[in-house]
């Protein structure tokens, strides 16, 4: 089984070394990375080409970790460790979003497709908690503080604190079956969190200097 999961690990890293917002700005002869924060993320892309380029990056970014599940999933997550390789694939998908080979390993923040995990445990297990907290957490955390980055980190921790907590009470039913299964998912979610958090740190500068740029501030020349 280790085999079949390094496999499931590489086709998520392959299709998420697809970076949307670098190929969109392609057609718009933009190189995002140039321009706004550097980054090639749905946010920057937003920033630098508008908010429809940047809901196409959004959804590209996150189908690009669906893809990758549904095809492990088939292949070789069912019946009993379907859980076990959804998270395994989304994982390999957030580290290719995060260090593209041919971007010199300087990708995004992985958090659109970590958003496809919990889209995916929804499509894939029927399991709607993770996207409905996901989505309050997210955009409450938005509205309020008006920092997406903000949003975005404690979007993270609440992956990882629901993760664990309705792991341990057996309400995830794709990890309902094995102990050991859990355990690993508890890791990949600490893993894709503290991932989250290093590529995030120039905004937690930001935000702790108070300088960090809020929904609908224009960027200072």
């Amino acid at each position: 089984m280790i085999i079949k999961l390094v496999v499931s690990l590489l086709i998520g890293y392959l299709f998420g070394v697809f970076k949307t917002g670098y190929f969109l700005g392609k057609l718009y002869n933009v190189d995002v990375r140039s321009k706004g924060s550097g980054n090639s993320g749905m946010t920057n892309t937003m920033r630098v080409m508008g908010k429809k380029v940047g809901i196409i990056a959004f959804l590209g970014d996150t189908l690009k970790c669906i893809i990758p599940i549904v095809i492990t999933y088939f292949v070789f997550g069912r019946p009993d460790h379907v859980g076990l390789f959804l998270y395994i694939t989304g994982l390999g998908a957030v580290l290719g979003d995060m260090f593209p080979f041919y971007l010199n390993f300087n990708g995004g923040k992985g958090v659109s497709s970590t958003a496809g995990i919990v889209l995916s445990l929804l499509f894939v297990t029927f399991d709607w908690k993770f996207t409905v907290l996901g989505l309050v957490v997210f955009f409450t955390t938005m509205f309020v503080t008006k920092y997406v980055s903000l949003a975005s980190l404690t979007l993270m921790v609440s992956i990882v604190n629901e993760t664990i907590v309705w792991g341990q009470m057996g309400l995830i039913r794709c990890l309902q079956k094995s102990p050991q299964d859990r355990i690993v998912v508890y890791i990949v979610v600490v893993i894709l969190m503290v991932l989250s958090f290093v590529r995030h740190r120039s905004n937690i500068q930001r935000l702790i200097n108070g300088t960090e740029n809020k929904i609908g501030q224009k960027k200072e020349a």
